[in-house]
């Protein structure tokens, strides 16, 4: 038994390496950690087990390099099509297989009657069942029933491993009418469909809509409109524990590609081996249960889906985010604009007697014209851009003591027409904390909090920050940052110390502790070299790591910053700058450039430009003028030409 389920290991890891996906992704590691889970239901062993994933690696490299160019594999999967009509199932399927497009009716649907479509991709053999497209109309009841009984005896016929759910991601139905259509599957194919069933969003490379805060990302858009398909299916199916994955697609023949010519997504992923990597992951799976019985001999403890069950890993940190905001350079905190003048205890402690007493006089001087410090009105929240007679801002207006907490309630600029749009709560302090009596020195201390509550999430930050100035030449920061994803929290320790070893040169080195379910560890070096007086060199080393059940995860990233200032305006300045990081051995490169400056006392340009090793990149250029306000006019430029495009037809990618 043991024999076997390694040689599903090897299988798996013969299939990713085959589709060019990395067997180190998260897929293939939680597959493999299913498969260890499984094993170990059925064969307890006692003692500590051996990780067989460098064994199957192995083997399926030593594989895969004696049977030379691509040999079939004794591996094959069957994959039932099923969908709403015109949302390119039959262009999916030609697309994955690499056959011609198929030829498209404006008013007819292309498959009148279920096809079946096999190929080999890689020396993988997959038959694809394509169905005729149902209709989301009231209408449409009879028509509906004739096709599920073709997808039925189907169904029966070929037994497919697999089913795909197609549906549109640039199309949501706001009336539900997909509801229906969902039901009548299920009635017809049975509830136990869904277990095994992966949905895919076609025209996935279409431009996200703008929500209420502005335009929306990929993946935030992804993610909505995957979570409002996995709603309507589980109130269909009447099984909330459903959690059916995503497979985006696009097969536009404009759709941007790799440099293997392959058609990738906004994110820079190819979608076609992505897919077909899911499904093979869920065959495997499959065979493990049948091999195992694990569903026989443990009756509660194991899911009913395999699919369900590999998707429900533990909760892990996001190990890039944390590695790209660790080796940002930060400053450490300073004291007050009055005080940076002011000599330390030590260098005042080295001064002759008579000296420190004129500047002990100086100071009880300065203190005694300083007049008592009273509570000033804290300033209004801003308008928000449509209000009317009864507007609501004056319930904010509080006393505000100098040097205390500062409150100011978050106004969301984009929200409901006549309402205040405040939805959040921001306050902050900054104090140098020192003993009794003391009146140099100290630490300096910075603590803000910041709280947004909608009907949909509540978000929380918050940051702790002091700085420790042991000598003139050697500081020491350490923070506490809290933030909120999705429905967990964050908790982020870094302390860092500073040194500076040269006029020109400063040193430091940190360390990161995040938690998020596993903890993660990271180191990171600094080194700010001044090469000229107009000129500075800034470079940074990290190093994260996170030991998960599924084993060890590892991240590198650097970066380099050169700022170079132009004249005596601080405002002028060009940047250049490079970074990387490397995850799951995946190699990321990117270089950008910014430059700003001031062709007039009342005009400022700053121009970004950025590009990636993943073909992807971003120019940028902002004109804020006081004495040409005819530049406003430059704005009818990309009007006239988004008009232009939506007359012509054309899509914009």
């Amino acid at each position: 038994m043991r024999r076997k389920v390694l040689g599903l290991h090897v299988l798996l890891l013969r299939i990713a390496l085959r589709l060019g996906q990395n067997p180190r992704s998260s897929l293939v590691q939680q597959v493999v950690y299913r498969l260890d889970l499984a094993e170990s239901i059925r064969a307890p062993t006692r003692g500590p087990r051996r990780n067989p994933f460098e064994t199957a690696l192995a083997e399926a490299e030593r594989q895969e390099a004696e049977s030379g160019p691509p040999a079939e594999l004794p591996f094959s999967a069957t994959i039932l099509c099923v969908g709403i009509t015109g949302v390119g199932k039959t262009a999916t399927i030609h697309s994955v297989l690499g056959l011609p497009p198929p030829a498209m009716g404006s008013f007819e649907p292309e498959t009148k009657q279920v096809r079946v479509l096999d190929g080999a991709i890689n020396g993988i053999r997959v038959r694809f069942i394509d169905t005729p497209g149902l209709q989301a109309a009231a209408s449409a009841v009879g028509y509906n029933a004739r096709i599920l009984a073709q997808i039925r005896k189907a169904h029966r016929k070929y037994k497919p491993d697999n089913v795909l759910y197609f549906d549109r991601m640039d199309q949501v139905r706001r009336d539900q009418s997909d509801i229906p259509v969902l039901r009548a599957l299920t009635n017809s194919l049975g509830a136990a469909m869904w277990f095994n069933c992966i949905l895919v969003l076609t025209h996935a490379a279409a431009a996200p809509p703008d929500n209420n805060n502005g335009p929306m990302t990929y993946d935030v858009y992804a993610n909505q409109r995957c979570h409002t398909l996995q709603q309507a299916i589980r109130f269909a199916a009447g099984d909330q524990r459903l959690m059916n994955p995503l497979a985006p697609a696009e097969n536009h023949p404009n759709c941007r590609r790799n440099a293997a010519g392959e058609p990738v997504l906004p994110s820079g992923n190819p979608w076609k081996q992505q897919m077909l990597l899911l499904c093979l992951s869920s065959k495997i799976l499959s065979d493990a249960d049948s091999l195992l019985k694990i569903s026989a001999t443990n009756t509660g403890a194991w899911p009913a889906s395999r699919l369900q069950q590999m998707l429900r890993g533990q909760r892990l940190p996001p190990i890039p985010h944390l590695l790209s905001v660790m080796v940002q350079p930060k400053l450490p905190r300073k004291y007050p604009e009055e005080e940076r003048d002011i000599m330390r205890e030590d260098e005042i402690a080295a001064l002759p007697t008579e000296e420190e007493r004129r500047r002990e006089i100086r100071r009880e001087e300065a203190k005694a014209d300083d007049g008592a410090q009273v509570s000033i009105p804290a300033p209004d929240p801003p308008l928000p851009p449509t209000f009317d007679a009864d507007v609501s801002t004056h319930r904010y207006r509080f006393l505000e003591q100098p040097g205390g907490w500062l409150a100011r309630p978050f106004v969301e600029p984009t929200g409901l027409d006549h309402d205040d749009g405040i939805d959040g709560l921001s306050t902050e302090r900054s104090i140098v904390l020192r003993r009794k009596g003391q009146h140099v020195g100290g630490i300096p201390l910075f603590a803000m909090a910041q709280m947004q509550k909608d009907k949909n999430q509540q978000m929380l930050n918050a940051d702790v920050e002091a700085s420790v100035y042991h000598t003139s030449r050697l500081v020491s920061t350490a923070a506490l940052d809290l933030m909120t994803t999705q429905r967990d929290l964050i908790y982020t320790a870094r302390a860092e110390t500073r040194l500076k070893i040269h006029p020109k040169d400063k040193a430091a080195l940190g360390i990161t502790v995040a938690r998020l379910g596993p903890v993660a560890v990271g180191l990171k070096a600094e080194n700010r070299l001044k090469l000229h007086k107009k000129a500075k060199l800034v470079s940074t080393l990290g190093r994260m790591t996170c030991k998960t059940r599924m084993g060890r995860e590892n991240a590198t990233a650097g970066q380099a910053e050169l700022k170079l200032r132009l004249g005596d305006d601080q405002r002028s300045q060009i940047v250049a700058g490079t970074s990387f990081m490397n995850f799951r051995n995946d190699m990321a490169i990117a270089g950008n450039l910014a430059a700003q400056f001031s062709p007039t006392p009342e005009t400022q340009v700053v121009s970004r430009c950025s590009l990636n090793s993943k073909s992807a990149g971003s120019v940028s250029m902002r004109v804020t003028s006081h004495d040409y306000p005819q530049l406003g006019y430059s704005l009818l430029v990309p009007i006239a030409s988004a008009l232009i495009n939506r007359l012509r037809g054309k899509d914009m990618y």
